[in-house]
């Protein structure tokens, strides 16, 4: 598989070199438990939300999918016919992917438990999705100015005071009349292709000693024991679909770089955490069997909506060659003998706390 064009930064093994966090890599410790236990925009062009045009709810229809059509972000293969799917998360966990992704990366709303500094007065939440992050980070904290944005109008419109949503696509340039404190990012793989440029302008726009935060997925599906067989479809279908994102320029394995794109650009005291998703609940371990089971529901349920876009658009096939192929990508879903798994990493700012 080749490496996308703007992936300049070599990738370092995961678990090593400058910044990581203390201690064994989460992957080896999760591997390590369960094999013993487990068988088998030109300008900114900021639109809030109490001075929308109709236009912004307008949308475009594709191989009978629903997509964004706001500026020039049609090339997202992430459709809207769940709401606020957008990116990633929102997509393949519709209606769940607050709390799974508070039960992968939490207890916390960040991974460094930078909530729990309060000094931290102004926060974006990039690619807020259906706004759930931001909405319990303003609850939780009222002395806190909050901004959620997307290229999408799905949030609520009964919000805190200190809350507010915004329409805009973060791959143009950024025009903040003021700094932030923290700026969060999570499950924006496939959405955002121009990570260089997206992590510079977080740093252009934190104030003195602020955060980011980068919570995501890589697309390179292991399996415990190598297990998977590599001619199964549900392994040449992750190859596919990583094939076709670097096709249309926005790869599913981008947050392999975005630790060495933060070092790179000036970013100090950079840690990366390491996260597993089980495919299925095969492990024998509570916390990722519950994981797993959420996973592979959402996935399978979700299957044809995260893939058409890429492989019609990127591969060229037609939705019922992919209607075909994805049979045998769900079977292989619920196959727990393969002891599948999906790295995630977050790569962040330290926080001592």
């Amino acid at each position: 598989m080749s490496s996308p064009q703007d992936r300049d930064v070599p990738m370092e093994d995961q678990g090593q070199g400058q910044g990581q966090g203390q201690g064994q890599d989460p992957h080896q410790l999760f591997l390590d438990a369960d094999h013993d236990s487990a068988i088998g925009e030109e300008e900114r062009d900021i639109l809030s939300t109490s001075s929308l045009r109709s236009s912004v709810y307008q949308f475009r229809r594709e191989n009978g999918r629903t997509y964004n059509r706001y500026g020039d972000r049609g090339k997202s293969p992430w459709d809207l016919d769940h709401a606020g799917a957008d990116h990633a998360a929102d997509y393949v966990l519709p209606n769940d992917a607050h709390c799974l992704l508070m039960e992968t990366f939490g207890p916390g709303l960040t991974a460094c438990g930078v909530e729990n500094n309060r000094d931290v007065q102004r926060v974006l939440d990039v690619g807020t999705g259906t706004g759930c992050w931001a909405l319990e980070f303003a609850d939780n904290h009222p002395e806190a100015t909050v901004t959620g944005v997307d290229i999408s109008l799905v949030q609520p419109t009964s919000n805190p005071p200190n809350l507010s949503f915004e329409l805009w696509d973060v791959e143009k340039q950024w025009e903040y009349d003021y700094k932030f404190d923290l700026i969060f990012s999570r499950m924006m793989t496939g959405a955002i292709s121009q990570w260089r440029k997206f992590v510079r302008q977080s740093f252009d726009n934190l104030n003195p000693g602020g955060y980011l935060e980068v919570q995501d997925i890589s697309f390179h599906l292991r399996s415990l024991g190598g297990n998977l067989p590599e001619d199964s479809a549900l392994a040449q279908w992750t190859r596919y679909m990583l094939e076709a994102s670097i096709r249309l320029g926005a790869p599913l394995d981008s947050i392999d770089c975005v630790r060495d794109i933060m070092i790179d650009t000036g970013f100090e005291d950079v840690q990366q955490k390491s996260y597993v998703w089980p495919m299925n609940p095969w492990s024998r371990i509570p916390h990722y069997e519950r994981l797993g089971s959420w996973i592979v529901q959402d996935f399978t349920t979700s299957l044809t909506g995260i893939s058409v876009a890429l492989f019609t658009r990127g591969l060229g096939w037609t939705p019922t060659e992919l209607e075909v192929f994805l049979v045998g990508v769900r079977e292989d879903m619920h196959d727990e003998s393969t002891r599948a798994w999906w790295p995630l990493y977050v790569p962040c700012i330290s926080f001592d706390y």
